[in-house]
């Protein structure tokens, strides 16, 4: 008999879910890295400026960690019906809670 995941283990990715989980969170660092450093490349190459291509793996490998940070390590929202005001989506017009 196969086991479950705990509950809250927001750690693992499910099919269908929107969490990444451990194992792609590698591939947004990977990913980061090969586009901002191969944008870094064709800038040394354009502007004959030979530190573009170490600025843009820096660049590259710090925006992949951060989406890592975005999917992976903030835990996720507790109500998922919440909007960016802080009212719920299912109030009544009339209500002003």
């Amino acid at each position: 008999m196969a086991q479950a995941d705990p509950p809250g283990n927001r750690f693992t990715s499910k099919p269908g879910s929107s969490a990444v989980g451990v194992e792609g969170a590698g591939g947004y660092i990977l990913a980061g890295l090969l586009v901002f450093g191969g944008i870094g490349v064709w800038l040394d190459r354009t502007l004959d400026m030979a530190v573009m291509t170490p600025v843009g793996i820096v660049v590259g490998c710090l925006l992949g960690g951060y989406l890592v940070y975005l999917r992976v390590v903030r835990p996720p929202h507790e109500n998922e019906d919440e909007v960016q005001n802080g009212s719920s989506a299912r109030m009544a017009e009339g209500d002003s809670r």
